[in-house]
């Protein structure tokens, strides 16, 4: 649980910062300028700002704790590894890493080096590393895969979920946060805008994300989520899949045969309109579809519409 009233000040402006959330996994979203670094600073305490705080049931703030008792692993934007330690002296300055810590983030080649002949990529994987070593109560990462190729994010990503690391994630890509995270706290130019999924706060192009298991490899992959079962363009590359709303085609009942490896039976939950409409459907787990108006109209879709949701495995991407 993390609980927050705080008063931030940003420039000349100030900012209400008030929510409360029990995800294990918390996202914090929104656009520049709106406190989610500054927020990670305050609960890193490296920032001092007036009000309460409390993670876990441990206040932060009244009395003040200071960083190095609160028991938080934190990443940096700029990474912040120490300069005179080698590689392995910065993992290893928390805990001692695990191999299977030093593979996942590619580190093994790194050791020996020093911070000041490494990309920006390689200083926050030392700094994911340093952290996640640390055995800390829960991680703090702002922007932590910036400059990390897509292929290595994955891989951390997935090593993420499967340790079950709780965290509170600062980023701007929609298809990391709604991996990573269970809810989201979105932040606006006045504060607090909501929390809960980014598809149920009004976030626009936002993708589902479905976490999965690899059934069958191949160029044609079967893949479980959350008991459904899709096909996927192989070969599997991580354990997440991207589906954007206007990849996905709806069809009032029952459907024919048809080329779409994906015909998925399911029942209409929202309907929510931004000038195009975003159609919720439950097939099992939760998928998003983006329709006009006219179609909605003249496929008579409301809440409760029994409707058939049709992707390509072409249309499904790894992420």
């Amino acid at each position: 649980m993390i609980e927050a009233d705080l008063t931030l000040r940003l420039g000349e402006r100030t900012l209400p910062l008030r929510f409360q959330s029990s995800a294990r996994r918390l996202g914090v979203f929104g656009p520049n300028g709106v406190g989610k670094s500054s927020l990670l600073a305050c609960l890193a305490g490296t920032r001092r700002t007036p009000g309460r705080l409390a993670v876990d049931g441990r206040e932060l703030n009244t009395p003040w704790l200071p960083s190095w008792r609160r028991g938080l692993g934190v990443v940096f934007q700029d990474a912040r590894v120490f300069p005179h330690l080698s590689v392995r002296e910065n993992v290893a300055f928390g805990g001692t890493p695990s191999d299977e810590l030093l593979d996942v983030l590619d580190l093994v080649p790194l050791l020996d080096r020093r911070p000041a002949g490494l990309s920006g990529g390689e200083l926050r994987r030392v700094a994911l590393g340093r952290a996640l070593a640390s055995g800390s109560s829960r991680l703090l990462l702002d922007e932590p895969f910036a400059g990390v190729d897509g292929a290595r994010a994955r891989r951390i990503a997935q090593y993420l979920l499967a340790q079950d690391v709780p965290l509170v994630l600062v980023t701007h890509s929609t298809s990391l946060i709604q991996r990573l995270t269970d809810e989201v706290v979105l932040l606006g130019m006045d504060g607090v805008e909501g929390v809960g999924l980014l598809e149920d706060l009004g976030v626009e192009d936002v993708e589902t994300c479905l976490r999965v298991t690899v059934l069958e490899d191949g160029p044609t992959c079967r893949v479980d989520a959350g008991g459904v079962e899709l096909a996927v363009a192989g070969p599997a590359s991580g354990g997440a899949v991207l589906i954007r709303p206007a990849d996905v085609l709806v069809a009032a009942g029952e459907v024919g045969p048809m080329s779409a490896r994906n015909v998925l039976a399911g029942r209409v939950t929202r309907l929510h309109d931004v000038g195009r409409v975003h159609v919720h459907i439950d097939v099992g787990v939760p998928i998003v579809a983006e329709l006009t108006r006219g179609a909605v109209v003249e496929l008579g879709l409301v809440v409760g519409s029994t409707v058939s949701a049709i992707i390509k495995a072409t249309a499904i991407r790894w992420a």
